[in-house]
């Protein structure tokens, strides 16, 4: 009976955490003005970091696979362990809408640029609970207007260092991680995120004094 119990167990555990957001992505279907829509199963983990939209190479300084989609993450009560990835959606302009899941372990990143041409990404994040996020839970790069964060819980976001400037491999101390949410200061060129009753929180009492860890512009 023990090895039964074991074997179920096993099984299961199988079951849950069988499934990336990268395969989940690729197999979704469109659904309205969504090219792709990924439908997740409540209680299931799901796991892997997930890719949207373009990439810069900054030897010839140019931007590939710019075409991106539009992606709308049904949580559904789900838990994405992004394993110390990101759902990132860049250089496109298509938008990524996420709403009523459990992030761990990982973030969501809206990054854009006006280098040539407008690959500025929109979308909303909305009913997420973020748990010890690396870095950011939400960051906000070279976008803004038409990004919506809402009703979501912050917890305990930790930092790795200094972040990347954007199309190099530098760190600036300017661009410091460990906090949950970060929206790019430029805000007269983007325009400013919708950003509204969400909760946030550090269970260090001094890291939660420090309001920049809650809501920073970077």
């Amino acid at each position: 009976m023990k090895f039964k119990l074991i074997y179920l167990f096993l099984f299961v555990s199988v079951f849950l955490e069988g499934t990336t957001l990268k395969e989940l992505y690729d197999t979704a279907s469109p659904n309205g003005i969504y090219d792709k829509e990924l439908i997740l199963n409540t209680g299931q983990i799901y796991t892997g970091s997930l890719l949207i939209g373009g990439t810069y190479n900054h030897i010839p300084g140019t931007f590939t696979d710019t075409l991106g989609a539009n992606v709308n993450i049904v949580g559904n009560g789900a838990v994405l362990d992004l394993q110390g990835g990101f759902i990132t959606i860049q250089y496109t302009d298509k938008r990524l809408d996420i709403t009523d899941c459990v992030i761990i372990n990982g973030g969501v990143k809206f990054r854009g640029s006006t280098a040539g041409t407008n690959l500025i990404p929109q979308g909303s994040v909305s009913y997420v609970t973020f748990y010890q996020a690396e870095d950011y839970a939400v960051r906000i790069n070279s976008a803004g207007q038409g990004i919506t964060i809402t009703n979501n819980i912050f917890l305990d976001t930790y930092t790795t260092g200094d972040d990347f400037v954007n199309y190099t491999s530098e760190t600036l101390e300017w661009l410091p991680t460990g906090h949950n949410l970060v929206s790019t200061i430029f805000i007269e060129t983007y325009g400013p995120p919708l950003v509204s009753d969400n909760w946030s929180f550090f269970s260090d009492w001094r890291l939660n004094q420090d309001e920049l860890r809650h809501y920073g512009l970077f």
